[in-house]
């Protein structure tokens, strides 16, 4: 009997890769698929719709597995059996066959498939096959088969309601719910299992980026039909020809597309993925959605031109309330070294005092003071930053800079020197009067205001003045100068909306209104309410950036607290290595196993507290949950003694690991591969990294421990993201015409790994752009030995073209 048949049987226990714990038995499916026994079901939904788990279900309600054989069609071995005819000479005594995750077959192995599906069901045996859509060969075969379809599979509102109540249900169900009702990205990322071409990439990212649109831009690609009847997270309907999707930020979007984001801007017709952020900003734009655009251009684009569009939008992202975007943009080109000049500096420290984070915005304050290069309008408004949120010093400092100012503004050589605008240095002028009106308490302030020229100088004095009267006593100001101003700057707000100064305006209006309210006899009700509503929007913005804020100040704070203490090394490829100060934790301190797998899920988990159960439900599956439990109170009580708090912590239902004291292998694996694949292009660099650190390329994670399944998942994971990476740098350093450092990456790639097809198809490309035909020749030569050995299939038409290429340049 073939050694993959005999281990497909059961017998009584589920397949590994069926987890059944804590999944929500779905009743009306399994109800649906005992209608008709007699004909094969097709389960065909795409990955994430838990196809896998509503048969383990099935098999394990009507058979407890007994007499049930589960076939792994993934499996290289399946393709063998079937095209030996294996499969029809050794299914014995069975109940049920399952064909699970059924790959792509041509027509002469869907005809073989076709037979040996006939013949299990003459001889009264069930079979299920489960499938995705864009796999799906067998059903014009099988033209009486039961299918149940994507919409079948979506989780109904009665079993939402008993989902949402108990916490304890995770996976493929959540993920079901998420498809339609939430729209995470987690079903998102699932799409990257399938076994798409590049143009199905391309409409998927095109279609969760713009999130609504129409399908004329996808017309040309024929499996659009296949996205509106199967795909029913990308929100398709032919019958509106638009699609419409729930919200994903561009961010998350590019971490799952990350090495496609290149090839996906070719086949929009763009070089680079630069100038495609470019055409996305601009449609985004177009569209008003100044914050999709804003993340476009700062996840997708260059350095400079980051920083060409962010001096292009300084003043309008003030309108369109973009300011955590614009935030976000600005840091991420300061965290480069190109010169930022003194009026983005300014607009920056704005943006810091708008969001309430006052520390930061004297910071740049300052930086516009010290710099000799920035204009005079930069400091006044420098100035202003000083006066709002500074304390005594730096309202000292102001008084002092203003007066310099002014001096400066009052020579009129100076002037003629200095600038050609003259217009706007009598309006700084004017804003100095201002400055120096309230420093002095004088009502002559009112009198100031209402003679300067409208604009903007003039809405700054106004929010100079606003915010003044919150610390002057109530009888210095006549009742009819208040309101007179109260009038003024009630017009501004209703007809300078767009102006960059609207925000501070309607801030310092709701500031002093609780003050001064009382001398106003009669207020413009529905402006009031408009600027309200207006605020109250933008405070969402405000608490937002104060929570991420305050989480890194927090982690500040514990980084500074435990910095006098020496780091935790832990090193997981190749083996676990643990030392503190230098020093070695010997071998024998961690005799116990499991010891080693809680401190290794501990270091994965990235400082991230992890729960207990899943600890102990994950490193004894075997052992029922209260035995687990004491199991991983024994190993907690060793790993402490061994190491001990700070280093790790844990509460009532939690462990985690102190990230601010973990240095990792791992972790600097994560990093060093991101910057390979996102980063600056530094071939010397990556060089010297990959000979320094040979252990990242050449080891796997923790090698000795082969019966914990999220160890092995991470393992792959980990091997699959270096090859990746080296993938990526090779093409990278190929396009900037560094051929021979692309070459070297690219045999690092086949060197870790030489069973996967793209790690061929990427060596071919790199050694025929050096002029290799021989070489490229003899590549495709061992990849068609591997694919014919390893899976009995040819290279893909790409290689298979990249090779007639290469013999015909040759000869």
């Amino acid at each position: 009997m073939s050694n993959f048949v005999e281990r497909s049987a059961c017998r009584g226990a589920h397949p590994k890769s069926v987890d059944l714990k804590n999944k929500y038995v779905r009743d009306e499916l399994i109800s649906r698929l005992m209608e008709d026994r007699a004909v094969l079901r097709i389960v065909r939904a795409p990955n994430g719709f838990g196809k896998t788990t509503l048969i383990g279900q099935y098999a394990d309600v009507v058979f407890s597995f007994e007499d049930v054989y589960w076939l792994n069609c993934q499996s290289p071995c399946f393709i063998r059996d079937l095209d030996s005819g294996y499969l029809n000479e050794n299914i014995e005594e069975a109940s049920l066959v399952v064909l699970d995750e059924m790959p792509h077959l041509d027509s002469e192995r869907t005809n073989k498939l076709s037979k040996f599906i006939d013949l299990l069901l003459k001889q009264n045996i069930e079979v299920i096959l489960t499938v995705t859509p864009i796999n799906d060969t067998i059903s014009e075969h099988q033209k009486t088969s039961l299918i149940l379809n994507s919409r079948d599979m979506l989780i109904s509102d009665s079993e939402f309601k008993i989902f949402r109540h108990k916490k304890t249900i995770k996976g493929d169900v959540g993920r079901i719910i998420s498809v339609v009702k939430y729209g995470l990205k987690e079903i998102l990322s699932s799409s990257m299992t399938e076994d798409f071409n590049e143009d199905v990439y391309a409409a998927i990212f095109y279609i969760y980026i713009f999130m609504e649109g129409d399908l004329s831009s996808l017309r040309k690609y024929k499996f659009v039909q296949y996205f509106a009847q199967d795909y029913l997270y990308l929100g398709v309907n032919e019958n509106n020809d638009s699609f419409s999707v729930p919200y994903v930020s561009v961010n998350n979007i590019c971490k799952i597309y990350n090495n496609k984001i290149d090839r996906i801007a070719k086949s929009f017709g763009f070089e680079n993925k630069d100038s495609f952020g470019q055409y996305l900003a601009k449609k985004f734009v177009h569209r008003g959605n100044y914050s999709r655009a804003t993340e476009a251009l700062q996840h997708l684009c260059l350095v400079k031109t980051k920083y060409m569009y962010l001096k292009k939008f300084n003043l309008l992202s003030f309108k369109k309330g973009i300011i955590i975007e614009m935030n976000n943009l600005y840091n991420s080109v300061m965290s480069s070294r190109i010169k930022i000049d003194s009026n983005c500096v300014t607009y920056q420290a704005w943006r810091k005092y708008l969001l309430g984070d006052s520390t930061e915005a004297i910071k740049y304050a300052y930086k516009v003071i010290d710099n000799t290069e920035s204009s005079i309008i930069n400091k006044m408004m420098s100035a202003f930053i000083f006066m709002s949120c500074g304390a005594s010093p730096e309202k000292h400092q102001a008084q002092r800079l203003i007066s310099q100012l002014r001096s400066m503004l009052q020579d009129s050589n100076n002037i003629g020197r200095r600038t050609k605008r003259l217009f706007t240095y009598k309006l700084c002028l004017s804003l100095s009067d201002i400055y120096f009106a309230i420093y002095q308490n004088s009502e002559n302030v009112f009198d100031l205001f209402n003679q300067m020229e409208p604009g903007d100088i003039q809405i700054i004095s106004a929010i100079c003045i606003l915010k003044h009267l919150k610390y002057v006593p109530a009888n210095q100001f006549e009742q009819i100068k208040v309101a007179s101003f109260f009038q003024n700057t009630y017009s501004i707000i209703n007809d300078m909306s767009h102006n960059f100064y609207f925000y501070l305006l309607v801030q310092a209006y709701i500031e002093a209104s609780k003050i001064i309210e009382q001398y106003v006899a009669e207020l413009n009700k529905d402006i009031i309410v408009e600027v309200n509503q207006y605020f109250e929007e933008f405070n969402k913005q405000k608490f937002k950036y104060l929570n991420v804020s305050n989480l890194v100040k927090v982690k500040t704070k514990e980084i500074t607290k435990d910095s006098n203490l020496p780091k935790l090394v832990v090193k997981l490829l190749g083996g676990l290595e643990v030392n503190i100060a230098g020093k070695q934790l010997l071998n024998k301190d961690f005799g116990r196993q499991n010891v080693k797998l809680l401190l290794a899920l501990l270091v994965l988990s990235n400082g991230n507290e992890v729960s207990k159960d899943y600890l102990a439900s994950n490193i004894w599956p075997e052992c029922d949950i209260h035995r687990a439990r004491r199991n991983l109170n024994s190993c907690w009580c060793v790993l402490n003694k061994i190491i001990g708090q700070p280093y790790i912590m844990k509460n009532q239902k939690c462990y985690r690991i102190n990230e601010t004291l973990l240095d990792s292998d791992v972790l600097s694996l994560d990093n060093f591969c991101s910057d390979m694949t996102m980063g600056t292009i530094d071939p010397d660099g990556w060089y010297e990294s990959i000979k320094e650190n040979k252990n990242y390329f050449e080891y796997d994670l923790l090698p000795s421990e082969d019966e914990n399944s999220i160890i092995i998942k991470k393992r792959q994971y980990y091997k699959n993201k270096v090859i990746d990476a080296l993938l990526s740098a090779s093409q990278r350093l190929l396009e900037v015409n560094e051929e021979r450092q692309a070459l070297w990456f690219a045999y690092r790639a086949i060197d870790r790994d030489d069973k996967r097809e793209d790690v061929y198809l990427n060596l071919m490309d790199i050694q025929l752009a050096c002029g290799q035909r021989s070489p490229a020749i003899e590549t495709f030569t061992a990849c068609k030995k591997f694919l014919d050995k390893e899976y009995g299939i040819s290279p893909s038409f790409k290689m298979q073209k990249m090779y007639k290429k290469a013999v015909h340049e040759f000869s």
